[in-house]
């Protein structure tokens, strides 16, 4: 949907104006492509999801339950984007809350794995398509970002460890949670782990009982020796480590250094894309071309929007002072989402700071205001089609409030 409208506006916008492929950011392009075939191959892998899975079985708790994935939401979101952290640590969650956790736990922690996966890409110049454009354009250094974030960060960690004690901290069920875990890495291949594959559709409605029973059957012996271990010892197997498996890591390493100037030339994309491709040839095929090309179609359309003086000067008016474009950016963002309202806006500001903390606070409020909230809202419905409506009204009151609080906080300092 958000392609065939940005590439409407890029054929109005160029028939109106002119097609110039110096409006095309290639920096950004080739960053987001290189970041996409490593984030791919990281996927696949399954590193994620075993580091959620490990999560579980270490939980004493549900309130510790939730923290532990909001946590792994928040910090893996960093460096592995926000959409990608949300399709990976969301199911998991959601398969352990269907035996252990009761409705309300249940829509409160999903959305605080959406804000977390949100909060915590805000971090890191690679954690969003939107932050990567942003640090591009308007040229930024390593200790430029994380002087404008960190509070930002601090704030959130804050935010979030406070909402989550709203989770009662009342003992659950493990060898249910342990169950579930062992099935699903069990399950196949790392590919099938990461990706989204909602079970078949669900007839009851979320669990009430805080103290589900477990059928005899599903609960490992505890007669046998270990048998948590026992059944994770084929994964292990399966997974272990070799030097070939650890070249998407050099391939991320590679992208980072790009990304934040560490490394200018576009050849070590190149560099990071072929190590990718030795162990994972597939990850080609999985790069979201149509990300890509929305930003091209966006590029076309602010590069011609600058060339019409009437349409430029207005929304420079908009963008003036550091408040204008704190608020600007996170109201834009709540109509078109962050990703388009940046590319939008950048360009007749330059008030970079209040641009960059701006479009990040618009990532909150609506579920269109960041792709990431569309892809939570989509993965919980596939688990739970009969509560959509209470995990937005969940979502809306958490994300408004706190869309507010940012607001009024950054725009006093």
């Amino acid at each position: 949907m958000t392609f065939s409208i940005s590439l409407v506006g890029a054929v109005i916008a160029c028939s109106l104006g002119r097609f110039d492929t110096q409006f095309i950011n290639t920096k950004v392009i080739i960053s987001l492509f290189g970041l996409m075939i490593v984030i791919e191959a990281l996927k696949e892998m399954g590193t994620l999801t075993r580091i959620a899975h490990l999560a579980t079985l270490v939980a004493n708790s549900k309130r510790s339950l939730v923290q532990l994935l909001v946590a792994l939401s928040f910090f893996a979101s960093m460096l592995l984007t926000n959409d990608v952290t949300i399709l990976t640590v969301l199911p998991i969650f959601l398969m352990i809350a269907k035996q252990v956790l009761a409705r309300r736990e249940t829509l409160l922690g999903t959305v605080l794995i959406i804000l977390a996966a949100n909060l915590g890409s805000s971090a890191f110049p690679t954690g969003s398509p939107h932050n990567i454009f942003l640090y591009s354009y308007y040229h930024l250094n390593v200790q430029t970002f994380f002087s404008w974030m960190w509070l930002f960060c601090l704030l959130s960690a804050v935010m979030l460890w406070r909402l989550s004690l709203l989770v009662a901290k009342e003992p659950f069920n493990k060898e249910a949670t342990q169950q579930t875990a062992l099935h699903v890495l069990a399950a196949g291949s790392p590919q099938q782990a990461d990706g989204f594959n909602p079970p078949s559709p669900i007839k009851a409605p979320l669990a009430t009982n805080t103290h589900p029973k477990v059928e005899a059957s599903s609960v490992a012996s505890t007669s046998s020796a270990s048998p948590v271990l026992h059944q994770h010892v084929p994964f292990l197997k399966r997974y272990s480590p070799s030097p070939q498996k650890f070249l998407p890591y050099a391939g991320l390493l590679i992208m980072l250094a790009h990304v934040m100037n560490f490394a200018h030339s576009p050849w070590w994309v190149v560099v990071a894309v072929v190590l990718v491709l030795v162990q994972f040839p597939h990850a080609i095929k999985k790069v979201d071309y149509l990300m890509l090309l929305t930003f091209v179609c966006f590029f076309l359309i602010v590069g011609n929007l600058s060339q019409n003086h009437s349409i430029a000067d207005f929304l420079r008016n908009g963008v003036q002072s550091y408040k204008d474009t704190l608020w600007v950016s996170a109201g834009v963002s709540q109509v078109i989402s962050n990703v388009p309202a940046s590319l939008l806006l950048a360009p007749f500001t330059k008030h970079a700071q209040a641009m960059v903390i701006g479009a990040n606070i618009g990532g909150m409020g609506t579920l269109i205001a960041s792709l990431a909230n569309l892809i939570g809202y989509k993965v919980f419905a596939s688990y739970y089609p009969k509560e959509k409506t209470s995990l937005l009204k969940w979502f809306s009151a958490i994300n408004f409030a706190l869309l507010g609080i940012y607001l009024a906080i950054f725009s006093v300092i």
